[in-house]
C-alpha cells in the first residue's frame, strides 16, 4: 500500500506522523507531498504540488495498488494502513474510511474553543456515517481514507467533495471503520479558525463578525466556556455565510 502524506505549510510534526506509518508491515511505500520544498522527509518520497492539487499529486506518484491518504496533523495508531489494507484485499470497489477521531485535553484551556467545536462536529459525522453509509461518500473527510489507485486515477481531478461524489456515481462501496484509529491533532487560534470559516472570501457581516470575536476572546479569558462556544458557533455561521 502507498500512504500519501499531505503536507501544508511548515512540517513541525511531520517526523511523528511518519513514525507509525512507516512501521506498519503493510506500508509500501510514504509519499509526502508539500506545498514547498521540504530538507528532511525521513526516508520518505518528496513531492512537490500546488496547495490546491496535493491529493492529486499524491495519487499519480505512488505506486502502490492502493493508495491510503493523511496529512501532518494525522498521528495513525498501530496497525492502520494494515487494516485498509485488509479491507481492499477481500474487496474491490471500496472506499474505506478509518476513525480519526479529535485530540482533547481533559482541562478545558483559553483557545481550545475551535479544538472543541471541530470535534463535537466530527463526532456527529461519524454517527451519521454508522446509521447511513452513503453519507460518506457526500461528505468524504479530507484524511484517513483509502481507495485502490486505479480506481482512483480513473476518477479525475477534484477536492475531497468531487471525489466522493464521481466514487457515488461509479458505483463504489464506502465503508467506515472505528478500529482504523488516527488521532487528528487539530488546533486554531481564533484568527485561523475565523480564515478556516471563510474559505478564503470575505466576511459575510464584518461588524458582526468583529463584535463576536471580542466576546469569544473575553469569554474565554474569564473562563466562560458556555458563553465562548455559543459565541464561537454564531461566529463561524456569520463567516461561512456567503460559502
Amino acid at each position: 500500500m502507498s500512504v500519501v502524506l499531505c503536507v501544508r505549510g511548515g512540517a513541525p510534526t511531520l517526523a511523528h506522523a511518519l513514525r507509525p506509518l512507516q512501521a506498519d508491515p503493510a506500508t509500501f511505500e510514504v509519499v509526502v507531498v508539500a506545498d514547498r520544498p521540504l530538507d528532511r522527509v525521513h526516508d520518505a518520497r518528496l513531492v512537490v504540488a500546488p496547495a490546491g492539487r496535493l491529493r492529486q499529486a499524491g495519487a499519480a506518484a505512488a505506486r502502490g495498488d492502493v493508495v491510503l491518504f493523511v496529512d501532518d496533523e494525522t498521528l495513525a495508531e498501530r496497525g492502520v494502513v494494515s487494516g485498509h489494507a485488509r479491507h481492499h484485499e477481500r474487496e474491490r470497489r471500496r472506499v474505506v474510511v478509518g476513525h480519526t477521531p479529535v485530540r482533547l485535553v481533559v482541562e478545558r484551556v483559553r483557545d481550545d474553543f475551535a479544538t472543541r467545536m471541530y470535534a463535537r462536529r466530527y463526532d456527529r459525522l461519524c454517527e451519521a456515517f454508522e446509521r447511513d453509509p452513503r453519507r460518506i461518500l457526500t461528505e468524504l473527510p479530507g484524511r484517513n481514507f483509502s481507495l485502490r489507485r486505479d480506481e482512483l486515477l480513473a476518477l479525475g481531478e477534484g477536492d475531497e467533495r468531487e471525489l466522493g461524489m464521481r466514487c457515488r456515481d461509479a458505483g463504489l462501496e464506502p465503508m467506515f471503520d472505528r478500529s482504523l484509529r488516527a488521532l487528528h491533532l487539530y488546533e486554531r487560534s481564533l484568527a485561523e479558525f475565523v480564515s478556516e470559516a471563510r474559505c478564503g472570501g470575505p466576511t459575510a457581516d464584518p461588524l458582526r463578525g468583529r463584535v463576536l470575536r471580542a466576546i469569544v476572546a473575553a469569554a474565554g479569558s474569564a473562563h466562560a466556556w458556555n458563553l465562548q462556544d455559543a459565541a464561537a458557533r454564531q461566529l463561524w455561521r456569520v463567516e461561512r455565510a456567503l460559502r
